[in-house]
């Protein structure tokens, strides 16, 4: 191989590498995931769950009756206030 096909074989690579790769899509999931997570009080007692620690909502969860597995499927702060609040009636 001569001198001159390397450096076009390693221009022609440098091109390659050298292009961005956008992934608009996979940033516009995330988004979408983020408000669905959000935090959006709807009342005081709503409110009071989101200001307990994750301990304190996962001992409430238990007083309540669920068992370890049904809490370990509750993994977002959202999801355990709202078990809560379904299981005390909104109390």
């Amino acid at each position: 191989m001569s001198f001159d096909a390397i450096c076009n074989h390693v221009n022609t690579f440098k091109k390659k590498v050298e292009e961005p790769v956008v992934e608009t899509k996979t940033e516009e999931k995330v988004e979408e995931v983020k408000v669905v997570e959000e935090k959006k009080p709807e009342n005081n007692v709503q409110e009071d769950l989101f200001k307990l620690t994750k301990d304190a909502q996962i001992k409430k969860l238990e007083e309540l009756g669920l068992t370890k597995s049904e809490i370990k499927k509750l993994n977002t702060e959202i999801k355990r206030v709202n078990k809560i609040i379904e299981l005390t009636g909104g109390k």
